[in-house]
Parts: structure tokens; sequence; C-alpha cells
């Protein structure tokens, strides 16, 4: 065990002098881990009850019931016995903060010599009932014809896919949740206005929560910015979805992903197109000075 830690730490020392070297200023170095902990379930609910369980193959404990750190679980701590194998058996419950965060919570033991820690990621969605979001186009107003973005937000985990329903909205595809992606992330897809759609104020809704559908309004405005092209797409900022207010505490995904079509593609190959650009014109640069 000795030996391995030397190697561990002599390692960590040569990664920390090349990252200063190319002048990178490192965060931390990785500890050794000595264990698990989870936190089940793994998406959780303001003052829901959860069951922690832990393994620790370090022969000592710091203190038992050994006790669990975070910010958002609270509980007395995790209990048990070290088996014949030499590794620690714990459990205990534990209960989410009424008032905790929506979005990432981590909480952790003390597992291992001094300063080493075993860390448990989660994530936590509003109780009842679970953050829901619906916009449509820009500030929620729309004009005949345009092509537009929906995006939704979802924090239910069981939720898979909704279709989104409007009396003047033709929707490409259903919001769908892809596969693996985390609870709080954004869902987006395109649509069309109906180009005959009359001025006023309507309604769009899909379902988050089974048997609870979520609706809201947007406004057709005929004197809205922003015309269709022949693609179907406008050329104003209209295009680009609303990212609506997230509860205080919510992770920040950055662009939501698109649930097929071609929704949210376009900041992408603009990027993309950038990159490929001042790429060209490096090597252009380059073979310059070279043949100079």
């Amino acid at each position: 065990m000795r030996n391995r830690l030397a190697v561990l730490r002599a390692l960590g020392g040569a990664a920390l002098l090349g990252l200063a070297l190319l002048g990178v200023a490192p965060s931390a170095v990785a500890e050794e881990s000595y264990g698990t902990f989870e936190v089940s379930p793994n998406v959780v609910t303001q003052g829901q009850e959860v069951t922690i369980t832990a393994t620790c193959d370090y022969p000592e404990l710091a203190t038992m019931p050994l006790p669990i750190a975070s910010f958002t679980l609270q509980g007395s701590g995790l209990t048990g016995e070290r088996g014949e194998d030499g590794v620690w058996r714990l459990s205990g419950k534990a209960h989410v903060a009424a008032n905790a965060p929506l979005g990432k919570g981590s909480a952790h033991i003390a597992c291992g010599p001094p300063g080493n820690l075993t860390f448990a990621d989660f994530q936590v969605a509003a109780s009842d009932p679970p953050y829901t979001s619906l916009s449509i186009g820009q500030n929620g107003t729309v004009s005949p014809g345009e092509r537009i973005f929906v995006l939704g937000y979802c924090w239910n985990p069981e939720f898979i896919e909704s279709e989104v329903t409007s009396s003047v909205l033709t929707v490409d595809f259903p919001l769908t949740r892809a596969l693996d992606a985390p609870v709080e992330s954004g869902m987006s897809v395109s649509a069309t206005v109906d180009a005959d759609a009359e001025p006023g104020t309507y309604t769009a809704s899909f379902t988050c929560v089974e048997g609870k559908p979520h609706t809201v309004e947007f406004i057709v405005d005929s004197a809205a910015s922003g015309s269709p092209t022949s693609t179907g797409v406008t050329t104003s900022p209209k295009a680009q979805p609303q990212v609506p207010v997230k509860p205080r505490g919510g992770a920040d995904t950055g662009a939501a992903a698109s649930a097929g079509g071609d929704g949210g593609a376009f900041p992408l190959v603009g990027g993309a197109l950038v990159l490929l650009t001042a790429a060209g014109a490096g090597v252009w640069a380059h073979r310059r000075g070279r043949d100079a």
C-alpha cells in the first residue's frame, strides 16, 4: 500500500510540474479511492427520504456512525460492520432538505487516510409538481407562417416524450428526452405557425406528468418582426428558442439539445465554420513564413 501511494504521489507531482510548465493552473489532483458511496434513488425530490449505502476498504473509520457531509442531505450518518474481507459495509437513511437547491447535489464521506473523500452525485427535483416549462418562439410572440423553436423542460424522472399540441402550430416531432440525459436537460423541436393564423392569444401544451398537461399561452402577431424566407426559417433572432427562467438553484445546462429535426443546429454549424476558417488561415500563414 505504501509503495502504491508513493507512486501515485510521484505521478501527481510530475503532472503538476508538467501543467506548470505549460502555464496551466491545475484545480486539484485526484485522491486514491478506498470505497463507494451511493444515494438511492439517484433523482430525488425536496423533502424525500433516501437510502444511502457505502463501502470502505480502509481498515479504520474516523467515527461510527460515519458522518455524511452534504448541504442537501440531512441524516445521522452511516452504520455497519467490517467483513472478513476487510471491507466496511455501511448504510443509513437521510432526508433531502425541503429547501434544497434544484439541480445537481453532492455528498461525501471520509474513507481512507486523512483528506481522502468518497463522493456521491445525484439530482434534486422539485417535490410536487416537478419543474415544468414550455416556451414558444421568442418571448412568446410569433407571426403567421413563421418557423420557430419550441423549448420544454420536465424534471420528472419518468418522462420520456410528449407531443406538443396547439391549434395554430405544426410541430415537427415530440419533445423527447435523450437517452441517459440529466433530468434538468432542455428539449427543443422546430415548428411552423399556420400561415392563416389570426392575430390573438393561443395555447400550447405538453404532458410532463401523466394526466396533468402543462399549458402555456403565446401570441400570434402579424406585425411581429421577422418574415419567413424561402426555406421557411426566419432570418431574425426570433428563430432562436427562448430559455425559460429556471428555479433558483437550477442547473445551467446551456443550449438545449434538439429532440429530432433541425432544432438548435444552426449555432453549432456556424461555430464549426469559424473554427475551420481560423485553422485554414493559420496553415496558410505558417507555409508563407516557411517559404519566405
